[in-house]
């Protein structure tokens, strides 16, 4: 017993040091709590020594309580924790992402979403928002390996789970996997005693959020598509136009934001590309360990997920073909692709669902959804789950890969039975609208033209080989007149 409480007393040191708390806060009788000023402590705290006003009282062991709990995997104690006592927390943004995460964790991403939107209000920093929503997945990853009866690979997840949190990531993660541990043991008696089949990872759902999440446009109003035949385009990445095409829909949103799943390279072919030079950003999904990195140097300001999608969580095969953009989770055109000379490179890669994805967007808009994934495009929406977020457009690639053969009919009716119609068909893939945003749909009554106004980048499709080609000659021509004028 004295050598289990030396080991949560070195946490809970570890825990308070993170924290910055150098020992525990004492709050007096009369709840009057001495405040440091503005400038020494974050922004989210607006309690001055100027002011004779006495501070709302709070819990000052509630973050460090919490960390701890989330440290531990106790979820269920997080969840307790309701709005209107972050309210006058002055650490308030962290405490609500960390309550987050716990709903995440058991499974009700409509209650995580709205801790989310409020840790965003409260200023959290973006970084860590992404740091500990991503440790949901390694942590769920840890629990799915610890029901296979694969430990080495779970206590991987859950040593993943915890860190950066700070402290001994030893002591921690062992305390995570205990924890998670013992609660699925726990279930698996339960059902052998009771005889009924449970999962036990999710609670009972809360009720939905009654007020209507269908958004308002106010001072953006899409425009009439014939309203300015000469309005600004964009510089153009994609392979196919399709920046030009969610451009002309959706051009009048200021700092929008969208999810790229099957993202690629950052430039080359990125649909994303044009809308980011234009204050825009969103999440990438890339399950290929180049293009990730590459994608992580180049948009150092947004969330990329180095995952392939799914409908589960887990792990998965995947086939990389490098420098492509045709590496899939399908073994069948994988070997197709081998057939045909590609080099292709088995590799294990941890794949997510599109409601853990959205899970992360929080509350905000999402503006635009791209799914390119090689002919697993029924399995990413098959993932959507009971999430209520609802993408303005979707634009999924819809023909076998390297082919003229459509496929969605293998998964349009997933995206018709949220209330999604079909727009367009640009010959390689399909545009989905909203019933919220039916407006948008006459922004495709035709394909990218003079009146679009785009210029191209150089850098994507056939549609500057030709030009690339004579450049490339002519800077050749250049090199050598250069070395014949110094050689004379």
């Amino acid at each position: 017993m004295e050598n289990r409480n030396a080991k949560f007393t070195t946490i809970r040191a570890y825990m308070q040091r993170w924290l910055g708390l150098a020992k525990p806060v004492e709050v007096s009788n009369t709840a009057t709590v001495e405040t440091a000023s503005v400038s020494e402590v974050n922004d989210e705290t607006h309690i001055s020594n100027a002011s004779n006003i006495p501070p709302a009282p709070y819990d000052p062991e509630l973050l460090e309580r919490s960390r701890m709990q989330w440290q531990f995997g106790d979820w269920n104690s997080l969840t307790k924790i309701d709005i209107d006592t972050l309210e006058h927390h002055p650490q308030r943004a962290k405490l609500a992402l960390v309550v987050a995460c716990a709903w995440q964790q058991l499974n009700d991403h409509t209650i995580a979403r709205r801790f989310i939107k409020l840790a965003k209000e409260w200023g959290c920093d973006k970084k860590i928002m992404a740091q500990l929503l991503i440790a949901g997945v390694y942590n769920t990853l840890g629990r799915s390996a610890a029901i296979e009866g694969n430990d080495t690979r779970a206590q991987t997840y859950f040593r993943l789970a915890v860190k950066g949190g700070g402290g001994d990531e030893r002591l921690a993660s062992h305390a995570r996997s205990t924890n998670e541990i013992g609660q699925l043991q726990q279930l698996q008696l339960n059902k052998q005693n009771q005889n009924q089949v449970t999962d036990g990872l999710l609670s009972p759902k809360a009720p939905a959020d009654s007020q209507d999440s269908a958004s308002t446009y106010e001072n953006n109003t899409p425009p009439d598509v014939n309203d300015n035949p000469f309005r600004p385009g964009i510089v153009s990445y994609a392979q196919n136009f399709e920046d030009v095409m969610l451009w002309r829909a959706l051009g009048h949103i200021e700092k929008g934001f969208y999810i790229d799943i099957g993202a690629q390279d950052p430039v080359v072919d990125s649909v994303s590309k044009a809308f980011y030079e234009h204050g825009w950003r969103g999440v990438h999904v890339e399950a290929t360990p180049a293009y990730a990195e590459a994608l992580r140097k180049n948009r150092p300001d947004e969330l990329v997920i180095e995952a392939a999608v799914s409908d589960r969580i887990g792990e998965m095969t995947f086939y990389e073909i490098p420098e492509t953009g045709l590496s899939t989770g399908d073994a069948d055109i994988a070997l197709r692709h081998m057939e045909k000379n590609f080099e292709v490179k088995e590799i294990t890669v941890a794949c997510t669902t599109l409601a853990e994805i959205f899970t992360l967007a929080g509350d905000q808009e999402i503006h635009w959804l791209k799914i390119d994934v090689e002919g697993m495009e029924k399995h990413v929406l098959e993932g959507w789950g009971e999430t209520e977020a609802r993408p303005w457009i979707i634009v999924v690639e819809s023909t076998l890969p390297n082919t003229q053969i459509e496929t969605h009919e293998q998964w349009e009716n997933l995206l018709l039975e949220r209330g999604y119609r079909y727009a367009y068909f640009d010959g390689l893939s399909r545009f989905y609208v909203s019933e919220h945003h039916v407006e948008l749909v006459k922004s495709f009554q035709y394909g990218p033209n003079i009146f679009d106004n785009f210029i191209l980048s150089g850098s994507g499709g056939s549609y500057c080989s030709l030009l690339n080609t004579k450049l490339k000659q002519k800077d050749h021509e250049l090199t050598k007149l250069e070395q014949n004028f110094l050689e004379q």
